[in-house]
């Protein structure tokens, strides 16, 4: 299966979990989910996907993790996940992703867990990427990062503050810091010569 017309499961509102893994995928379109109200599950992982639209979750409110592991993802674009409201896990491991647009993660009030990790491209986070204000769970989100060659500047420093925990997380520039991980990491020790 190399696609999945928007609207296509909107008679099939009793589905809790839909598992497109190991196919074709290339793209993913705003209101493919429309209509899986009940929807616990989504797994896309190992596909070909390159895109995914914004608003390609909306209509699958109740779906509490979303898999999205090992395709060709490089960007994701503000209001990826909108729709996605009673989301824990979010699983984007193993992509090409060199940039994630701010807005991209809003409107997950109960995120807890969020898997950047094996984005080799993967240099820098903007605080913008999340609201943090809207982050309703108990819970620290926790954010695995091995893999990602991170650029330690002090605009990357926010992780260690906000409401996350970050896994395995190194920084791979300036090769001063080459080895320290970031929680560790505070701004003072960023102060580098250009």
């Amino acid at each position: 299966m190399e696609y999945i017309a928007p609207g296509t499961f909107i008679d099939l509102d009793e589905i809790t979990a839909l598992y497109l893994n190991y196919n074709h995928l290339y793209t993913v379109s705003a209101g493919t989910f429309a209509g899986l109200k009940k929807l616990n599950k989504i797994q896309l992982d190992d596909n070909r996907i390159s895109s995914v639209a914004a608003g390609a979750f909306e209509g699958a409110a109740a779906a509490r993790k979303v898999w999205i592991s090992n395709n060709n993802l490089v960007n994701i674009a503000a209001d990826t996940f909108r729709g996605l409201s009673s989301v824990r896990n979010i699983y984007i491991n193993g992509n090409a992703l060199s940039f994630i647009e701010p807005g991209s993660f809003h409107g997950l009030p109960m995120i807890q867990y969020i898997n950047l990790s094996n984005n080799e491209r993967l240099t820098s986070i903007d605080k913008d990427v999340f609201n943090l204000t809207e982050l309703t769970s108990t819970y620290r989100v926790t954010v695995p990062l091995g893999g990602c060659k991170l650029d330690c500047q002090c605009d990357i420093d926010w992780l260690d503050e906000a409401p996350f925990t970050t896994w395995n997380a190194y920084c791979a520039t300036p090769p001063e810091l080459s080895t320290i991980e970031l929680p560790s990491l505070k701004c003072v020790n960023l102060m580098v010569p250009i």
